[in-house]
Parts: structure tokens; sequence; C-alpha cells
């Protein structure tokens, strides 16, 4: 187990700046995921830590040792990639022992390595086959298990479930789950699903245009985002926004927008703003003088909950409802909504940060 501390990394590749500088300290047996967007640079950072891309500025340093200068192999670091990567000649035991041998460890050694990784991961009964002969699910066992009978420092993993289908990959992330409060590593782990970040990471570092836009623990990154990119990216069905007015209103402020009458009793910065609204804090009421109302346009049924997606004035809103309720309206129909005030998120309009009630005056 080890720590990770990335100082001032960049990487550019030729002209195009892809890392403008990032700053980073990961503790020692943290599960930290890097989300974002194709192309924001996550898997960059992660090939950097690995040695597999020479940083063009900056420091990356493991366990408080500088290794920006260390070959990969050097690094005692391991990747998972998404492509498998296993040697299709050898058998599961031999893919699995393939580092170890390399390593000169002995046979002894090797044999109880592989054996208790194989039962780590439920591949006892697999290691006589080849990887032609097993599954997807199988195939990126082994992949984890060739990382892990290492006992690296610093285990990487390179978008591992992006391959699968949508039930084995919400079984593999349990599995990946229980694998590290197994072995307690660190590790750090690259996704542009922000469901696997949000049920996998004790830490998120959310990145746009190779800029870390918040990091913190799921749960402060989905209840305070930092800016509005980060509450468009986390939580799924995606935060609502409407372009919002605010107005003093004796001690408070008063929000308004089509379809959108609302008194607050805290002073909010006057003039434009954004509202963002998860789906599941819309809730419908039978109150013609409830703050928010719209039009239905269509209900998804998803099971024992439903989305109904409508429009409040002329923007799309989606609202995350039991399956029973929703089912009271129909497309064209009237809908309306109360608001509590700790589900409101409020951000500049130009620069997307968020906003705060101001100070009361004394």
């Amino acid at each position: 187990m080890a720590s990770v501390t990335l100082r001032g990394v960049g990487k550019d590749f030729g002209a195009t700046t892809i890392l403008p500088s990032i700053d980073l300290e990961i503790a020692d047996g943290t599960f930290l995921v890097l989300v974002g967007p194709s192309g924001c640079g996550k898997s960059t950072v992660l090939r950097i830590v690995a040695g597999l891309e020479a940083a063009t500025r900056g420091d990356v340093a493991i366990d408080g040792e500088s290794v920006t200068d260390k070959k990969p192999r050097d690094r005692d670091v391991a990747m998972v990639f998404q492509s498998y990567a296993l040697y299709p000649h050898m058998t599961v035991r031999e893919n699995l022992a393939f580092a170890l041998r390399l390593r000169k460890d002995p046979q002894a050694a090797i044999d109880a390595r592989v054996a208790e990784v194989g039962e780590m991961l439920g591949l006892g009964a697999l290691l006589e086959r080849f990887p032609r002969q097993l599954s997807g699910g199988q195939r990126q066992r082994v992949a984890m298990g060739r990382a892990i009978v290492r006992r690296p420092r610093v285990f990487l993993f390179d978008e591992p479930l992006s391959t699968l289908d949508a039930a084995l990959r919400g079984k593999l992330r349990v599995e990946l789950k229980r694998l590290h409060q197994q072995l307690k590593s660190t590790m750090i782990y690259v996704t542009h699903d922000q469901i696997e970040a949000m049920t996998l990471a004790d830490q998120i570092v959310v990145l746009n245009g190779g800029v870390i836009q918040q990091h913190g623990t799921p749960d402060e990154l989905y209840r305070r985002p930092a800016n509005r990119f980060v509450a468009g990216f986390i939580g799924s069905p995606p935060m609502n926004f409407l372009d919002v007015e605010i107005a003093k209103d004796g001690d408070g402020s008063a929000m308004r927008a089509p379809g959108l009458e609302l008194r607050l009793p805290e002073r909010w910065p006057e003039g434009p703003a954004v509202l963002g609204l998860r789906p599941n804090d819309l809730v419908p009421s039978d109150d013609a003088a409830a703050p928010l109302s719209g039009e239905v346009d269509v209900v998804e049924p998803i099971g024992w909950e439903a989305h109904l997606h409508g429009r409040i004035g002329e923007t799309p809103v989606c609202a995350q409802l039991t399956a029973d309720v929703a089912r009271r309206y129909e497309p064209a129909s009237t809908i309306r909504f109360d608001i509590a005030p700790r589900a409101l998120h409020l951000f500049d309009r130009d620069s997307g940060a968020r906003l705060s009630a101001e100070a009361q005056d004394a």
C-alpha cells in the first residue's frame, strides 16, 4: 500500500495541452475514481502515474518517493485495462503466474499465490482453461487477478468494465468494492460512467478539459457540487437547470422564471442565475399555488419508478417519481411541483460557479 502525489503534473502533445497542471494527493488505501467526459485527460493521468506516458512537467511520487524518472517496471504498480490483455496461448493459471515467474519467485510461492488469488476471485475451477474458453466477466477477473497476484503498491484501472453488458458491470462493481475492502490497497480507477464513480469511490476527482473541477467524497459532490459542470455530470438522471432572475424581496429573495415563482427567506445575489434541481427533489403537488408548474411530455416507466419528462416554460425537465404517482399524469397535462429549500442549487450564469446565500445585514 502507498500514497500517490501529483505536483504540477502536465502533459502536452505537440502544441496541444491535454493537462495544464494537476495537483493531487491520494492517501494510502484510498479508492479514488477519476471521472469526466471523453477527452478530459483522465486516462492520461493514469498512464503518467503508471509511467506509460512521460509527464511534460511536474512530479509524481509514490509513498513520498519521486518516480517521475523511473520506468514502469520500477514503480511497483499494476494496471488493468479494458481490453483484458491476456496471453491467449497461456492458461488462466499461467496468466496469473506470469509476472511472478518473471520475478523469479520460488515455484512453491507462485503456486500458493495463484491458488489464493484464484480462490479470492472465484477462478479456482477455471485455472486450466484458456482465455478463449472464458466469458467476458471471467476474462476481466483473470486480468484483475494478474494484477493482484503481484501485490503492487498501487492498482490502476483504466475503464475495466466498459466493454461488459450492464448486468455484468453491476456484478463486477460489487466484486471490485469487496476486493478493495479485502486488500485495503490504494486504487486509482478511471471511468466516464458516473454511476461507477459513485458506487465504487472513497474519493472522486471530476475532470473537464484537463482541469480538476472538484475533489471530494461521492456524497459531497452530489449534495454540494462546486459548479454547474459537476452538478450536471454527477447524478442520474442528471440535474435539471432553469435560467432564473433573482430579486430582493423584503429580508429575503424572490426567484422568477416562466413557470416558476419562488420566495426564499435567505438573501441571494440579485440578477440572472441558474437554478439546479435534482429529478428526485421535484415533488408533485395538487396545490395551485405550488411554486413550479409545467406540462408533461412523456412518462417513462422503469419498474417501481418512472421518469416524467416535461417542460417548465420552454426548458426541458425530468422528474424522478414512483410509478404509482407517475400514472396520474398524461402527456399534455399540467403538473405542479413543490421544492424543498434544501434541494436548491444556484449557479452563476456566466462562470457556472456555485452561489451561496449572502450574509444578512446586522
